[in-house]
């Protein structure tokens, strides 16, 4: 069980690590990183549905800022997930306060990953990300918390026997 403990706690130290690896990247850096990834998707899309070249980089143009918006949610709802199983594993609470726990950390890293972008050439840091990045690990805690609730229910049901009835 220790072992599982200290893998759950590296894994949502690596996460931890990855975001504040991203948000130390400066403005071109970041924007050459999310650009490919939009550049990629709006290529795709055009192609699908036969769109000019013009039409691809205004599709482009939409695209980026949900993007990056997406990459938020998405890396803080994988925080949110991981931070959960670590909290649950390391202080034994019941689950419902290891979720508060979990999504008032994630909430604090957040505030915290925010401030550190303020001191990065060209970034910024916004209130608006910090609900984003929160929102995401509130959805990525409930996802582990979905799957609790799928596998008590399966498995922790009693048995219901033909001569029970």
């Amino acid at each position: 069980m220790r072992k599982i403990k200290v893998i759950s706690c590296l894994i949502t130290l690596g996460i931890m690590t990855l975001i504040f690896f991203f948000s130390s990247q400066n403005s071109t850096e970041s924007g050459a990183v999310s650009g490919h990834i939009t550049e990629q998707i709006s290529h795709i899309v055009a192609g699908v549905l036969h769109k000019s070249r013009e039409a691809e980089l205004n599709l482009r143009e939409i695209l980026e800022f949900y993007v990056r918006k997406t990459a938020h949610f998405t890396i803080y709802a994988s925080l949110g997930l991981s931070a959960l199983i670590s909290v649950k594993l390391i202080t034994r609470v019941r689950f419902s306060y290891a979720y508060v726990y979990t999504i008032a950390f994630c909430f604090l890293y957040a505030v915290t990953d925010e401030l550190h972008q303020l001191l990065v050439s060209g970034r910024a840091g916004r209130p608006a990300d910090v609900l984003i990045d929160t929102a995401g690990a509130a959805v990525g805690a409930a996802v582990l918390a979905a799957i609790r609730y799928i596998f008590k229910k399966k498995y922790n049901k009693p048995a219901i026997y033909k001569s029970d009835r």
